[in-house]
């Protein structure tokens, strides 16, 4: 609950944050049932001496619903064939991952971002999506590169655009970016 309610991370993450117990409830069942139908896979991250929850690894495919979840901000252009050959729905996943703010930047989730892409080369999950809302989130970015995932594709906020031009955006760093990794 502590991940999913506190804002910064929520923004980082992608997606509202919690604010009652009752959310909290509504998503440990949904990845229950994401699990049972073989939709998901979520892995906690807990301190290896005191047993405590410190994050969370999720891995979603993207021949559920949630590719029309994660690609909900474009509207009906996730649709679009050009924009479809940019993903492989019928094999492909996509990779989100927190920690609470303390156990950041300790090397902590690339261990862990490790392990499951272990389990993915394993499972013969591939490829691999990730997404990072902006570019200054370089922890994310760094773990990512760190475990060979490509400059897939490239994300800005149709807002942002109204309001700024192109150039202003790339340096600011006003955008996102699409991660792919195979086997």
């Amino acid at each position: 609950y502590e991940i999913r309610s506190d804002k910064e991370t929520m923004q980082l993450f992608g997606g509202p944050h919690l604010t009652n117990d009752l959310d909290n409830k509504n998503f440990v069942e949904q990845m229950k049932f994401e699990r049972e139908n073989d939709i998901s896979y979520f892995w906690t991250i807990v301190l290896k001496e005191e047993k405590e929850f410190i994050g969370f690894v999720r891995l979603m495919s993207y021949k559920s619903n949630y590719y029309d979840a994660s690609f909900s901000a474009i509207g009906e252009h996730k649709f679009d064939s050009e924009f479809l050959k940019y993903f492989d729905r019928e094999n492909g996943w996509e990779l989100d991952y927190a920690l609470l703010r303390n156990q950041r930047n300790k090397g902590i989730m690339k261990e862990a971002v490790g392990a499951v892409l272990e389990f993915c080369q394993l499972e013969n999950i591939n490829p691999v999506y990730a997404k990072v809302n902006h570019m200054t989130n370089t922890a994310t970015v760094s773990v990512l590169k760190h475990h060979n995932f490509q400059d897939h594709l490239p994300q800005i906020d149709q807002t942002l655009l109204e309001k700024y031009d192109t150039e202003t955006l790339i340096k600011n760093k006003e955008f996102g970016m699409i991660y792919k990794w195979t086997v």
